[in-house]
């Protein structure tokens, strides 16, 4: 994966998306500018009408993740922290997001009462 920005590009965005100290972040807002970012990235490497040719040997999602990481490993610093930087982001709010909605739902699940009980 080859970025098509740096350090202070990244934190500009990050900072004109959320305020300096992150404190308009949301795991929502997370995930849209997440979702924008990883456009732009996909835009610059494969440009509207060209052709996506997909060479992956890797066979599950553990494997995909051990290229990432063994990549990671690879690839000049710079680089190597703002891969490390949005996965541990991306992950971060992704689990969060996944807290507030069992949250969520578990404020609409209906109780179970004595009589439920003892009909089972």
């Amino acid at each position: 994966m080859t970025l098509t920005m740096n350090r202070a590009k990244l934190r500009e965005l990050v900072i004109a998306e959320f305020g300096p100290r992150l404190e308009r972040l949301t795991p929502a807002g997370a995930r849209e500018f997440l979702d924008r970012l990883y456009r732009e990235f996909h835009r610059a490497v494969h440009p509207p009408g060209s052709i996506i040719e997909i060479d992956e040997s890797a066979r599950s999602y553990e494997e995909i993740m051990a290229q990432f990481f063994a990549n990671a490993l690879e690839t000049d610093a710079e680089e190597a922290a703002l891969m490390l930087w949005l996965y541990a982001f991306e992950q971060h709010y992704a689990t969060m997001q996944e807290e507030y909605t069992e949250r969520f739902i578990a404020m609409f699940e209906k109780p179970e009462t004595e009589s439920e009980d003892e009909n089972e």
